[in-house]
Parts: structure tokens; sequence; C-alpha cells
């Protein structure tokens, strides 16, 4: 018996599948993502916090796509995905006071 008198029945537990990706930047503690999030594509877009790129992923080729910051550090802790463009322009509000656009040419 468990806790509360109930029995522990992993015999129903439902396998689950968890895939990393590893990004082509430098590892943590170097490097580290605040959130990512998908585009109407499925792509999936991420703000690297400590260093100075925006990632892509197509979760579809497992390709991966860095755009470089001018500043040293983009600080992007809030990702903002306009899917009305195409193609979709992506929007992060920097720590240091900076709106930044995205606008991938490809």
């Amino acid at each position: 018996m468990g806790w509360g008198g109930r029995r522990s029945d992993r015999t129903h537990a439902k396998a689950a599948r968890i895939d990393e990706f590893v990004p082509p930047i430098a590892p943590h503690p170097y490097t580290d993502f605040y959130e990512a999030m998908p585009d109407k594509n499925g792509e999936v877009w991420a703000g690297v916090l400590h260093g100075r790129q925006i990632l892509r992923f197509d979760p579809k080729t497992s390709h991966w796509r860095t755009y470089q910051m001018p500043e040293p550090y983009s600080y992007d802790r809030r990702t903002y995905i306009d899917a009305s463009t195409h193609p979709v322009t992506v929007w992060y509000v920097d720590y240091n006071g900076y709106l930044v656009r995205v606008q991938p040419l490809d």
C-alpha cells in the first residue's frame, strides 16, 4: 500500500517518449535558455539568455539555424512570434531595454 491507502499500480503506466535536441552553441553554463516558442510552421525559436544568438529548430529535419545578435548578450527572457507575417517575425524584449525584431530572410 502506498500513501493514503492506495495501491501503487505501475502495470497500467503508459510509456513516455522524451527527445532532447542539443543546439550548435556553447554548452551550459556558458549559454542557457529562458523559453522556447513554436511558430505556425512548427519550428521552435529560442533565445540564448547569456549568449548572442537566437536559434530556430526544425523538428522535422533536426536542422538548427543560428542568428547572431549585434549585442554581446541577447538576454532574451520573453519571445513573441508574429505569425501574420511571411516568414514569421520574432520579437523579444532585451533585458538591457531594447525591443528586438528578427525577420528571417529564408
